[in-house]
C-alpha cells in the first residue's frame, strides 16, 4: 500500500480518537473516505497492471514483426534460388531438344557413296556427329547454334 496513505490513514485514526475527545465525529463518513482511498489504490493497481500489459504486447508485436520479416526474406531467397534454378534447367532442356532435332531431322540422316571412288561413302550429318552432340548434350553443353 502507498505510504500515502497508510499515512492519511493513520492521521484519520489519530483524528478520530481526538475528535472523540472533543466532537462526535461520524464514523460513516470516516469509513466512506477509506473506502474511496481504497478505490483509488485498486484504480493505481489496475492502471499499472495495464501499462505493464501493453508494453509486453508491443514487445510480442515488435518480436512477431521482426520474424515475419525474416520469414519474408528466407522466402524471396527460396524464390531467386528456384527462378534461377528453373533458368537452368530450362537452358538444359533446350539444349537436349536442339540435340533431338538436329538426329531427328530426316536431312540429317542421307549418305550416299561417291560414284568416282571405289565405294567410298559420303557420310551423312548425323554419321560424321559420331554422337558427339548427343552426348555434349548429356553433360548440359551447347555445341550447335
Amino acid at each position: 500500500m502507498d505510504k500515502k496513505i497508510q499515512v492519511i490513514r493513520e492521521d484519520v485514526k489519530q483524528a478520530k480518537n481526538e475528535a472523540k475527545k472533543y466532537i462526535q465525529f461520524p464514523v460513516a463518513e470516516v469509513s466512506y473516505l477509506l473506502q474511496q482511498i481504497d478505490d483509488v489504490d485498486q484504480s493505481k493497481f489496475n492502471i499499472l497492471a495495464a501499462r505493464d500489459n501493453e508494453r509486453n504486447l508491443k514487445e510480442q508485436a515488435r518480436k512477431e514483426r521482426d520474424e515475419l520479416f525474416e520469414s519474408i526474406s528466407v522466402l524471396k531467397q527460396q524464390m531467386i534460388e528456384q527462378r534461377n534454378y528453373s533458368s537452368r534447367l530450362k537452358e538444359q532442356i533446350e539444349i537436349k531438344d536442339k540435340a533431338l532435332a538436329f538426329y531427328a531431322d530426316k536431312n540429317n540422316h542421307h549418305w550416299g557413296v561417291d560414284e568416282g571412288t571405289i565405294g567410298e561413302v559420303i557420310e551423312s550429318e548425323v554419321m560424321m556427329d559420331y554422337g558427339e552432340l548427343a552426348r555434349a548434350a548429356l553433360k548440359g553443353e551447347d555445341t550447335k547454334s
